[in-house]
């Protein structure tokens, strides 16, 4: 009886030791984009032409929908850089006049200390 049990209790150590074949290796959060490290944080800047971590770098702009959302901003010259969801991973508006920045649909305006973010002039961000 005990050479049984002894027996089986083998049987399933050695089952529960063995390794699936076909099963991946995947490291969750070593992606690598441009360089960057997203899971860190990390995103290509295309005017700084580096990675950054938009929210230590860039303005925060919160979000009128969502309250966990928020863009980020960063300058350069006469541009400036958007990052948001609607976004990823950014797009580039040139300053069209005095504290005002335009590409296609995607308009950032700062008036009064306050920046807002528009796309089909419809208020996405705001602070």
């Amino acid at each position: 009886m005990k050479k049984i049990v002894l027996s089986i209790s083998m049987i399933f150590f050695i089952i529960g030791c063995s390794t699936n074949k076909n099963s991946k290796n995947q490291i969750l959060g070593n992606d690598v984009i441009n360089k960057c490290k997203p899971s860190t944080g990390y995103q290509w800047s295309k005017l700084e032409k580096k990675c950054i971590r938009p929210f230590e770098e860039g303005v925060k702009i919160k979000s009128v929908n969502n309250y966990t959302y928020a863009a980020y901003i960063i300058y350069k010259n006469d541009k400036l850089e958007l990052f948001s969801k609607e976004t990823s991973p950014s797009i580039i508006l040139n300053k069209q006049k005095e504290n005002t920045w335009k590409k296609g649909d995607w308009k950032v305006e700062f008036l009064n200390k306050i920046y807002t973010v528009k796309n089909k002039n419809i208020i996405l961000y705001q602070n």
